[in-house]
């Protein structure tokens, strides 16, 4: 598992590329409660120009939690993005996984 330590109300991005067969599976773990967002770099565009409604195909918003795991199919092809999103006010340290 890969660590990243997420800065009060900032967040982590990680960029892949779709497989090809189109299936990924993430897995979040935080000493605190993050939310996570699987993003294309259109509603990544959105979600870092403050806009209150983006499109994500999957992830965990609220409440935040400790543990996200999910396996999911991305119905396009190109870029997507893991973004998780430490909201509190303290730091988070994360621990997190994809697999294809």
């Amino acid at each position: 598992m890969r660590t990243a330590v997420i800065a009060p109300n900032q967040n982590a991005r990680i960029r892949y590329r779709v497989p090809p067969n189109h299936t990924i599976e993430f897995d979040v773990k935080a000493d605190h409660g993050v939310k996570t967002y699987i993003m294309r770099p259109e509603g990544l565009e959105l979600f870092d120009s403050g806009a209150k409604t983006f499109k994500y195909y999957g992830g965990f918003q609220d409440p935040p939690r400790r543990h996200h795991n999910q396996e999911l199919i991305l119905p396009f092809d190109g870029h997507w993005y893991l973004v998780i999103v430490n909201p509190s006010n303290h730091t988070v340290e994360v621990e997190y996984e994809v697999s294809f």
